[in-house]
């Protein structure tokens, strides 16, 4: 259940994100608000295998979802920081949030690509 409340917690960034656009002010992030949306409700629906106990699907999808998360979610929020500071967030705390959201992400995937969780 843990693991569920990263795509919900994602997908609520974003639609403040979107909201925000629309209102006529910036995103929060440079992630496009609708399209990374439409990738967290696949994600999201990747989950059910581990809800209809379907372990080895489950595995899978969560370990293939490893790289995007490591790289796009944590690793490159961190490099663009470094490397441009917030040029691209709306401020301190959308990045902070944002790069926290995806580490939380991270970690369960990595725990449920293992197979170390209760089944």
């Amino acid at each position: 259940m843990l693991q569920c409340l990263y795509p919900a917690m994602a997908i609520a960034y974003l639609a403040v994100s979107y909201l925000q656009v629309r209102s006529g002010g910036v995103q929060l992030s440079r992630a496009p608000p609708l399209p990374a949306m439409g990738l967290f409700v696949v994600y999201a629906a990747c989950l059910l295998f581990g809800v209809y106990r379907k372990h080895m699907p489950y595995r899978i999808a969560m370990g293939a979802a490893i790289p995007a998360l490591a790289y796009g979610g944590v690793l490159m929020n961190i490099v663009n920081y470094v490397q441009t500071g917030l040029d691209g967030y709306s401020s301190l705390v959308a990045w902070a949030i944002g790069t926290a959201i995806n580490t939380y992400g991270l970690i369960w995937n990595a725990i449920a690509a293992a197979g170390a969780y209760r089944r």
